[in-house]
């Protein structure tokens, strides 16, 4: 009996699957500590921190600044220790955006570049305070050493591939929350 065509494709799609969850398994790593944190575990309690952290901002008027930062602006670039191409390109643009156009307001203290790797326990709780899902770019403003507003960059990926158009919205950005608009 020969089997049809359609047969035939579903089975070899079915076989790429499991091909392919097979592969996922074999590549995930395996934990080599049995004292360590579970996943799910770590994510629950970096999960209470920044919920903590949400309501101590409701109640204290916004996050404290970084040491050193007073009155200011950060633009923090948010980054995973896997990076594609495009996620360097990101960064490469941005860095470009704030190191060529601020260096004035950078050397008075008045902003700061700072990529931030996320997958670090310590900046975790970056991504819940700032919603983020993927790398971004995110403008903060420190007055009188708390936060007092945030921007999260979306539109930087949609202009990705327009890199003239990216670093004028950067820019922009940057500058409405230096100017305090």
């Amino acid at each position: 009996m020969a089997l049809a065509p359609k047969r035939i494709a579903a089975l070899l799609l079915l076989l790429f699957v499991v091909a392919s969850l097979a592969y996922l398994v074999a590549k995930s790593p395996a934990k080599s500590d049995s004292s360590e944190q579970s996943s799910a575990e770590a994510n629950l309690m970096t999960a209470q921190a920044a919920s903590e952290r949400s309501a101590s901002r409701a109640i204290t008027g916004g996050s404290p600044a970084p040491a050193g930062i007073e009155d200011g602006v950060i633009v923090y670039y948010f980054y995973a220790a896997r990076r594609c191409f495009s996620y360097k390109m990101l960064e490469a643009f941005a860095e470009e955006a704030i190191m060529g156009d601020f260096s004035e307001a950078i050397k008075r203290g008045l902003l700061e570049w700072k990529p931030i790797n996320t997958d670090k326990p310590e900046n975790r709780h970056f991504m819940y305070d700032y919603r983020l899902f993927t790398e971004s770019i995110v403008v903060v403003d420190f007055r009188r050493g708390r936060e007092v507003r945030h921007k999260v960059l979306q539109r930087a990926w949609v202009l990705l591939d327009e890199k003239e158009q990216f670093l004028k919205y950067v820019r922009d950005e940057v500058r409405a929350y230096l100017e305090g608009s």
